[in-house]
């Protein structure tokens, strides 16, 4: 699949429907929607936790054929789509994914 960061974040909305199944199936995943529970109520939110996010990124790999190392993952810096889709194009980029 073609590396850039709009097909990475493609492949991301993807992923979380098949991740996540039926219940966000119909929901609209941008760039700035957040993967953790939020306080915000304006903010959009998948209410994930951290397997469901291990989840993603697996997914991610065999799908996609992204390798994202273990060490690369930090659930803090990584709260939005858009965050991830940016760690998948510089961990790519710098491992050849």
């Amino acid at each position: 699949m073609l590396m850039t960061y709009d097909a990475v974040v493609d492949g991301i909305r993807v992923a979380v429907r098949n991740v996540k199944g039926g219940a966000r199936a119909g929901e609209t995943v941008l760039e700035s929607t957040c993967f953790w529970p939020t306080a915000d109520p304006g903010q959009h939110s998948l209410a994930f936790d951290s397997l469901d996010f291990l989840e993603l990124v697996v997914y991610l790999e065999d799908h996609n054929e992204w390798y994202v190392p273990e060490e690369m993952l930090d659930f803090e810096e990584c709260q939005t789509v858009a965050d991830l889709a940016n760690l998948i194009v510089k961990a790519c980029g710098t491992h050849g994914g």
